[in-house]
């Protein structure tokens, strides 16, 4: 461990100068990306529907959305979810014509307990709502993956399988099954250095990508960041190499966060029109697009 006003880059590069060192890499902290139902974090402007429209943001902050279109009032998080108005990230994220498509070629839009998502985050805490939560690990503390002390994870996994009523929203896929995997937390600090906060870093995560391809995972979510200047050095060839497994042995889909701006812990805001070229900021594993 160095100390807190050493220059990481500099011992990176004295490190790979000894001839003995394979490869030194800076060991980064991998933070959620914030609360994922603050709506502070809403875009500027929410979809109506999936045939398009929008509403600015403060009518969202409202709750009216309107109503879903009505050839999709029998899919979940519609018509029966009696919050479904409140929801601006189904509209946003074209929800309600996926839901569509799945209806009219023959398949569940809700999923099926066959349809396994791995939520990588604080974990998953069991929850009436979330009937189908198995266990993936832990690599924060002893336990199995379905201890949440952040509530993250669990928020993350409400917006992913929820099952709906009338004390809350339902979710995108309300009978898929969820692998809880704790990754991360801001609640714990290393055993070797209880001064810091937070625990969870590139060799973790790696872990857990694999893990959760291992335990048959066809949706692998991560909402967990690393942003550096692009400038610095972030050597995650293990994450990488984890990624490409879930996605080319394992034929998963990951989902990977690009990362938060504003707020304190968040990441630095990228400049407009920014292209690879022009880039100030690396995020990982979100730069990895080959496979998230």
């Amino acid at each position: 461990t160095l100390p807190e006003d050493a220059d990481v880059e500099a011992a990176v590069e004295a490190l790979l100068g000894d001839p003995v060192v394979e490869y030194a890499e800076p060991d980064y902290l991998r933070h959620p990306t914030g609360n994922p139902l603050d709506w502070s974090l809403a875009p500027d402007a929410v979809e109506l529907t999936a045939s398009g429209g929008t509403v600015p943001r403060d009518v969202a902050q409202g709750n009216v959305i309107g109503d879903p279109p009505a050839r999709l009032l029998s899919l979940p998080s519609s018509g029966s979810d009696p919050l479904y108005a409140q929801q601006w990230h189904l509209g946003a994220a074209n929800v309600p014509a996926a839901w569509q498509w799945l209806q009219d070629n023959g398949y569940e839009p809700g999923g099926s307990r066959d349809v396994v998502v791995a939520v990588i985050d604080t974990g998953v805490s069991p929850h009436p709502r979330l009937p189908a939560v198995v266990p993936g690990g832990d690599y924060v503390a002893t336990g199995d993956g379905t201890r949440d002390c952040d509530a993250h994870g669990t928020l993350v996994a409400a917006m992913i399988a929820a099952a709906t009523d009338s004390a809350g929203p339902g979710g995108v896929a309300p009978d898929a099954t969820v692998i809880g995997i704790r990754q991360s937390s801001a609640k714990f600090a290393p055993t070797a250095d209880r001064s810091r906060t937070g625990v969870g870093d590139v060799d973790t995560l790696a872990k857990a990508v694999r893990t959760a391809a291992d335990l048959g995972a066809s949706v692998i979510n991560i909402s967990a960041v690393a942003c550096v200047p692009a400038s610095s050095v972030l050597d995650d060839r293990a994450l990488g190499a984890a990624l490409a497994y879930a996605v080319d042995v394992k034929n998963a889909v990951v989902v990977a966060a690009a990362g938060n701006t504003g707020g304190p812990g968040q990441c630095p805001a990228q400049q407009p029109d920014v292209t690879w070229d022009t880039a100030t900021v690396a995020v990982s594993p979100a730069w990895y697009d080959d496979y998230v």
